[in-house]
């Protein structure tokens, strides 16, 4: 892809699940990325450190601790959308003070969710009492203010919460196309293909 590779800068490329394993990963290579832009290479024009993502999401501690490590790094993060980028992965893709996705790339917003493993770790007896069910609504609604205010702010509010929450009701969420997403504010630009 042209536009990357004209660009003179560190990129991590993430595909899969955002979950623990990624965090560990991203944090190494933002470390070394921060070492080496603290060395003889700041006198140099500032460089961006480049997230190429392809995923479905993942887990909502993991990708806010992500989005949270990229918004208090100090450097230049530029995100780029490719495939799908869903779910968790799109809080964390909106980190990137530079976003952009491919023509055909495809966004899905939904509301949170838990998997049937969380409810067996919540309840190994196998009961689902008013308590657990109680504190897992609690936890989702939590987790979904903190995405809806994450999406307001990183898209200037052209996207409010109240839109957020439109967006990601119902059954399936919302799928968006790229140009969908450049509309609402997700994303800057969208690459164009060289002819």
């Amino acid at each position: 892809m042209r536009y990357l590779n004209a660009i003179d800068n560190e990129l991590l490329i993430l595909s899969g699940s955002i979950a623990e394993i990624t965090v560990k990963k991203v944090t190494e290579r933002l470390a070394s990325f921060l070492e080496k832009e603290g060395g003889e290479e700041a006198a140099r024009e500032p460089r961006w450190f480049n997230i190429q993502m392809t995923s479905l999401g993942g887990t909502t501690p993991e990708g806010i601790a992500l989005y949270d490590l990229l918004m208090n790094s100090g450097c230049n993060i530029r995100t780029i959308a490719l495939g799908e980028v869903s779910s968790m992965a799109l809080v964390l893709f909106l980190a990137g003070a530079h976003r952009v996705a491919g023509k055909y790339t495809r966004f899905h917003i939904h509301e949170g969710a838990f998997e049937y493993k969380d409810l067996k770790e919540r309840a190994p007896s196998g009961r689902l009492t008013l308590t657990i069910i109680g504190d897992m609504l609690r936890e989702l609604k939590d987790e979904e203010e903190i995405v809806a205010k994450i999406f307001a702010e990183r898209t200037r509010f052209a996207m409010s919460e109240k839109n957020f929450h439109e967006l990601a009701g119902g059954i399936n969420g919302t799928r968006l196309t790229a140009e969908q997403a450049l509309e609402l504010g997700i994303i800057h630009e969208i690459l164009k293909a060289d002819a």
